[in-house]
């Protein structure tokens, strides 16, 4: 079975940091209920096991290059999780461990045992396929906090080239494991990246949104699977739980995968000219997931809040046991609030 979306590797340099425009309106796509019902019946077993991998991109580095950000902690917020019927499970190592790691960067890794895969958080966290440039993809996503809408978190380039080419036909099936689809399948209404990933895939904001319809049974998915709490404007000296759905070898894409590990590295924000833009660094960690990982959520506080604080986002091919994610500043909110509420301008919800 092919599940996989490669992990993004920055095209020109790593990530690029220009401040956002927040009077930009950054709706890239907008599909209606009826048009939701459709995608359901698009996303078919044979489709969703014949999903590609996304073509891997190339990187003007070798490797990652470390930085000092002066952006770090600014207004620590964090908004609660909705836990569903069934709790919670599951703690993580919690605290951070330490920083600045030479590569490799440490960390742990499982696969989620089959009893944990109806608890939550783990079942708010699932499989994105989309349909981009002609072809069936797949990434990682979780339900997240929102009001009046529910929303979806996941990496912007699964929504988006990063040249205003939106994806299409984005559903959302949370809890996959081996094939079975235990809470239904949730099609996108809307989909949302900032400004910054779609005029030029600045990879410090390759963050993606997109709210949902009900299922065919006519459930919302937070009643189905509960939502993360965010956090953003955190400290980056952290220790975080990353999960996803890796499909390229040696993962099957069939399995919800983990990595424990704390803040290693911060990588310097370049433009596309490989120069510095003094915008937020990417930060790294370790671990050794594939393709399909995208947009999987970096947990902070696993069984002891859940928040959603990063998303997968890219890796370098010179260094296959770290993953780099965006740093959730105020805009990761202002994109959770204008999927949430349909309002391009909101900052707040």
């Amino acid at each position: 079975m092919v599940l996989a979306v490669t992990m993004v590797v920055p095209s020109s340099g790593d990530i690029l940091g220009a401040a956002p425009h927040p009077d930009q309106a950054d709706q890239i796509s907008s599909v209606s209920d009826l048009k939701g019902a459709a995608n359901r019946t698009y996303w078919t077993k044979a489709r969703m096991q014949a999903a590609r991998p996304m073509p891997k991109a190339t990187t003007g580095r070798s490797t990652a290059v470390a930085a000092t950000d002066p952006q770090v902690g600014r207004h620590p917020t964090r908004v609660a999780a909705s836990i569903p019927n069934g709790g919670g499970g599951g703690i993580s190592a919690g605290d951070p461990v330490g920083s600045n790691y030479d590569y490799p960067f440490p960390f742990t890794r499982r696969t989620l045992e089959k009893q944990l895969q109806t608890v939550f958080p783990y079942r708010s966290v699932g499989v994105v396929f989309m349909h981009q440039h002609g072809f069936d993809y797949v990434c990682s996503g979780s339900s997240v906090q929102s009001a009046p809408r529910q929303v979806v978190f996941t990496a912007g380039h699964c929504m988006d080239d990063g040249h205003g080419h939106a994806s299409s036909h984005v559903v959302f099936v949370p809890g996959y494991r081996n094939g079975s689809i235990p809470y239904g399948t949730f099609a996108a209404r809307h989909t949302w990246v900032l400004p910054e990933w779609k005029n030029g895939g600045n990879d410090a904001f390759d963050e993606g949104a997109f709210d949902v319809g009900r299922n065919s049974n006519g459930r919302t998915l937070q009643g189905q699977v509960g939502a993360l709490g965010f956090a953003w404007d955190q400290s980056r000296l952290q220790h975080w739980d990353l999960m996803g759905y890796p499909a390229e070898y040696p993962f099957s894409g069939e399995k919800t995968v983990i990595c424990e590990a704390s803040h290693a590295f911060d990588d310097t924000a370049v433009d596309d000219n490989n120069q510095p833009t003094g915008g937020y660094d990417t930060i790294g960690v370790g671990c050794d997931m594939t393709g399909g990982s995208s947009g999987g959520p970096w947990i902070l506080g696993l069984g002891r809040g859940n928040y959603l604080n990063g998303v997968v986002s890219y890796g370098y091919d010179t260094q296959p046991r770290a993953i780099y994610g965006p740093y959730f500043g105020a805009e990761a909110n202002w994109l959770r609030c204008r999927a949430a509420t349909g309002n391009p301008s909101a900052k707040t919800c």
